[in-house]
């Protein structure tokens, strides 16, 4: 019945702005039993008004306003035009605000939610926050996370590193042993061959150390191998290698001490006698009130380009050491 469309009829409502009657008409066409009519409709604008209060979104203001003139206000969900304490028209402030329309069909007017800008910038402050607060969340949890990892890496690194370490250094005197001492000797007699700058070891194991460990007992003898290393060491350079084998046995690598027989001879001559000096010397260890004396024997080999295996300049310089012991008891 109701037809829109149809050009003769004016679907469009009428503002009546009479002080304290403020209203609308709307005349709406109707066919009814073959024939034309209209239906008249008039209510009074503070029903729009009330009904605009009620369906205000979050606190932003809503506002009936005029289709042809966009910024003059009809209704607001405070009062009508007339009873308006503010200017009846939105302000370029207020227009460019506008965030959402909705066209109200055939009339002329459109409802207009303008944004509160005290809520809008409460609402991008708490986003702000919330995105700052997210972000330091993933921020200490990617720390944790990196800090976890590089700890992870730093303690396998370093358990790493100590097992490295303990594969090839004695456990009581912190020297290498025989498996590093075997590696350190193979480069050794390599750069023997190739360049002819020869290295010297000396074999030594104590005389009397047994007796010490059966006498005073083994807290004592070890006391007494941690203190021989420690000499050791301190007669020796940097780049030379000092090493236990077990027990009472070992060995010193003294590295590129010259190239000619006369030049080893005499830089093996001037070690002996600074090894003799420092290890013939007194022990005085905690746990016993006297000194004690141990005197290791010593046998000395070249490492120069005849040698060819590290098994070899070894067994011939504990053999060296071997007759030097014999040579001690007689």
């Amino acid at each position: 019945m109701f037809k829109p469309d149809v050009p003769y009829f004016d679907y469009e409502p009428y503002i009546h702005a009479k002080n304290g009657a403020y209203h609308f008409d709307m005349m709406i066409p109707a066919f009814m039993q073959g024939q034309k009519l209209v239906l008249f409709m008039s209510f009074k604008a503070p029903i729009l008004s009330q009904i605009l209060k009620e369906h205000i979104i979050s606190e932003h203001p809503v506002f009936l306003v005029r289709k042809d003139i966009p910024d003059l206000i009809e209704v607001t969900s405070s009062a009508v035009r007339e009873e308006l304490k503010r200017p009846i028209k939105l302000n370029a402030g207020e227009i460019s605000r506008i965030g959402a329309t909705s066209f109200v069909d055939y009339t002329k007017w459109k409802v207009v939610v303008i944004e509160n800008a005290k809520v809008m910038n409460n609402f991008k402050h708490e986003r702000q926050l919330d995105m700052a607060i997210i972000f330091l969340v993933l921020f200490v949890f990617w720390a944790a996370v990196t800090w976890l990892g590089l700890h992870y890496e730093n303690r396998r690194g370093t358990l790493l590193s100590k097992l490295s370490h303990q594969s090839l250094h004695d456990a009581l005197t912190g020297l290498v042993n025989r498996r590093k001492l075997n590696q350190e000797l193979s480069f050794a007699i390599q750069e023997a061959h190739d360049f002819k700058c020869f290295s010297v070891i000396l074999y030594m194991d104590l005389n009397g150390f047994k007796e010490v460990n059966d006498s005073y007992g083994h807290d004592v003898g070890d006391a007494l191998l941690i203190e021989f290393a420690k000499r050791l060491k301190q007669l020796t350079r940097h780049h030379d290698v000092v090493a236990r084998l077990g027990g009472d046995e070992f060995v010193v690598l003294l590295k590129n001490l010259g190239s000619s027989p006369e030049e080893i001879q005499g830089a093996i001559e001037d070690a002996l006698k600074r090894f003799e000096v420092k290890l013939n010397a007194n022990y005085d260890l905690a746990g016993i009130n006297q000194s004690l004396k141990c005197i290791p024997s010593i046998g000395s080999v070249v490492l120069d380009n005849h040698i060819q295996s590290v098994d070899e300049i070894l067994k011939r310089a504990d053999f060296k050491m071997y007759e030097q012991k014999k040579a001690f008891k007689i």
